[in-house]
């Protein structure tokens, strides 16, 4: 709930060091909500990043602003005091200028995944966009599917394109992930992912909205 500035610098550190790590190999890093902007200001702001980054997956991004009143976060403000980072996610901050000033645009092979009825990065699709990168809505492969912010992290038909995408150098394609439909459509979690897990991460969520973390 800090500045994300900060929290970048960690990211830009990290993207390093795990390359470090693997003997010099490329980074392939997935996120999900903040970890979108925050990986691509790490990619924009410390280009020596996108040298050992691979590729990006994004999971319910907010790339252009949140429409803070819309979103279940409008409850996290009290008059006008909210966290640094609620401030830096809402439209029009002072964040998403410098964000947006220059070289907006996917600095590595990137794919976003985002949801019809996610509830908190609003509006979703818009928020997703980001130019060069692949942007692909769960809705797209199971069309009616409700699913929400916190549950985009293990829901089976945003980890399939994420898989997808992590297969092919970070470029998700909606075309080679339909005939998996069946499989995936028809799943609510994806294999080996824990359905209670979200139960403990919207726990998480609701103490942040409520202001006990």
């Amino acid at each position: 709930m800090g500045d994300m500035q900060i929290s970048s610098e960690y990211v830009a550190y990290a993207l390093h060091y795990i390359s470090y790590l693997s003997g010099g190999l490329e980074t392939a890093v997935v996120t999900h909500s903040q970890g979108g902007p925050n990986v691509q200001w790490a990619l924009r702001f410390w280009p020596s990043t996108r040298s050992i980054t691979k590729s990006f997956i994004a999971l319910s991004p907010d790339f252009a602003g949140i429409e803070l009143l819309s979103s279940n976060l409008s409850t996290i403000c009290v008059g006008d005091l909210c966290q640094a980072s609620i401030w830096q996610q809402s439209r029009g901050s002072h964040y998403y200028d410098a964000l947006h000033s220059q070289d907006f645009k996917a600095q590595v092979p990137t794919t976003a995944v985002w949801s019809q009825s996610d509830g908190v990065v609003t509006p979703p699709q818009e928020n997703a966009a980001l130019p060069l990168a692949t942007v692909i809505s769960a809705q797209s492969l199971c069309p009616g599917r409700l699913i929400n912010h916190i549950f985009m992290t293990i829901d089976a038909a945003a980890f399939a394109l994420a898989l997808d995408a992590l297969d092919h150098d970070g470029s998700a394609s909606l075309a080679r992930v339909l005939p998996k439909t069946l499989n995936v459509c028809f799943r609510v979690n994806a294999k080996h992912m824990k359905i209670d897990l979200t139960d403990q991460l919207e726990g998480f969520f609701n103490d942040v909205v409520d202001g006990f973390m």
